[in-house]
């Protein structure tokens, strides 16, 4: 199963090497690099699943996530972040609604597995 992914992350690098590997393994990547423009990318392409950072500079991901759920509530949110999955961020942002929680530097196939998870349960 493939599809469109939307990235929205600060760091460069990061959504270079995450943009070459999904493109590697048959998904399409949109990338964001703060809330105003995921909200631009989210509203002009077909998008199934979306990927936050928890850490914005520019913008605060609870207020993306809050717009998502208000305009995009079909579209599950996987939060990509470092933190633990028990700090106090992630948490507010999973009672918020974001689906699942994915530690940021870990196994790109692992990021991968959970995407594909998610895709079935939204099409189940």
């Amino acid at each position: 199963m493939t599809g469109m992914i939307l990235l929205v992350d600060d760091d460069f690098d990061l959504r270079f090497m995450l943009y070459n590997y999904f493109r590697l393994v048959g998904y399409n990547l949109v990338t964001a690099d703060d809330p105003p423009q995921a909200m631009r990318v989210i509203n002009e392409n077909p998008v199934d699943v979306i990927i936050l950072d928890v850490r914005l500079r520019a913008g605060s991901a609870s207020s993306l996530l809050e717009y998502f759920r208000e305009h995009h509530s079909d579209i599950p949110v996987l939060l990509y972040t470092s933190l633990p999955p028990d700090d106090g961020l992630v948490v507010d942002l999973m009672n918020q609604g974001a689906k699942r929680y994915v530690h940021k530097g870990g196994d790109l196939e692992e990021l991968l597995k959970v995407i594909q998870s998610t895709q079935k349960k939204k099409h189940s």
